[in-house]
């Protein structure tokens, strides 16, 4: 299946892939996967994996966009030169300042994708205290 990369500005009011390309500032299309962080598919799938938190949906969408920059090179050939790990400190600052932002509004467990597997702690107070003493 081959990707597709669009970007409607008009659509930035809906939370969906154009919304999250326009605050992510991945909005240079022309290029395809060249110019683009991820694909429409990437974006569409991430957010319905998240429909009723947008702010998770964006932590994994720099997630996925971390990772794949986190491995580029910069490259030179005779006079011509690509210097693609240039876009990587741009992508990180936007995931550590988001990831600082979840952590702040739910330090008990805001980054878990699955909320409903927070459990109660297992430690009690007076846990260890012997109930039986002679």
């Amino acid at each position: 299946m081959a990707s597709t990369y669009t970007y409607d500005p008009s659509m930035i009011t809906r939370k969906g892939k154009d919304q999250m390309r326009f605050e992510l500032g991945d909005t240079v299309i022309q290029g395809g996967n060249m110019t683009t962080a991820l694909c429409d598919e990437e974006y569409e799938a991430i957010i319905a994996k998240y429909p009723d938190n947008w702010l998770m949906a964006k932590f994994q969408c720099l997630d996925a966009i971390v990772m794949r920059f986190a491995y580029e090179v910069d490259t030179k050939i005779d006079g011509l030169s690509y210097s693609l790990s240039d876009r990587y400190p741009r992508w990180k600052a936007l995931y550590d300042d988001l990831k600082a932002e979840l952590a702040a509004q739910n330090a008990a467990g805001a980054l878990r994708a699955d909320k409903r597997a927070l459990k109660p702690p297992v430690f009690r107070k007076f846990m260890f205290e012997n109930r039986r003493r002679f």
